[in-house]
């Protein structure tokens, strides 16, 4: 059967990448309370190559985290160019919060414990056009939630709750993809 398939003539794949974006944090650095939190997390700009119709985007990754003072989970949201930002916004295919999500928090709910933050979402049913565009990831609440308190952690961080906080460097890591649909 392996055989056969040498003789098969190449053909480009239907799908499949088109490029990928890196985006990168090394710097420990405090996260306060704010009243909109959407670029606490990431903030960075990328270049989609392609049209809407030709390719949509897909963000993954992981943002290291230290503490956890409230709420880690409300209103947390990964967007592109602030796309339905909204946690009650139903313009985008009748959905509530459709704008939401993409970022999940994972650890211990106590201030003295490394945390992660997982990053996954799919742009596909969302307009994203070729050209300049900014990733926001963070949150869309209040001034009183928030899911960590330190991006980033380090060995710097020791002692900081009155324990022995004994962190590596850590860094956070995301990419954007651009698919072919």
């Amino acid at each position: 059967m392996a055989r056969q398939l040498l003789n098969v003539p190449f053909a480009a794949p239907a799908g499949g990448i088109i490029n990928i974006t890196k985006w990168k944090d090394e710097s420990l650095s405090t996260v306060t309370a704010v009243t909109d939190g959407r670029a606490a997390l990431i903030n960075t700009t990328f270049n989609k190559l392609k049209s809407d119709s030709e390719s949509y985007m897909l963000v993954t990754g992981i943002i290291a985290a230290d503490g956890m003072p409230n709420y880690p989970q409300i209103g947390m949201c990964l967007t592109i160019d602030d796309i339905a930002i909204g946690h009650t916004d139903t313009t985008i295919s009748g959905r509530n919060g459709a704008g939401g999500g993409g970022i999940f928090y994972c650890g211990p709910d106590i201030q003295n414990e490394g945390t992660l933050h997982i990053v996954h979402k799919s742009f596909k049913e969302f307009t994203v056009n070729a050209g300049s565009h900014t990733l926001k990831g963070g949150w869309s609440s209040n001034q009183a939630v928030r899911s960590l308190i330190y991006k980033n952690p380090n060995s710097s961080l020791s002692g900081t709750y009155g324990g022995a906080d004994r962190h590596h460097q850590t860094g956070s890591h995301v990419l954007i993809y651009e698919i072919a649909r």
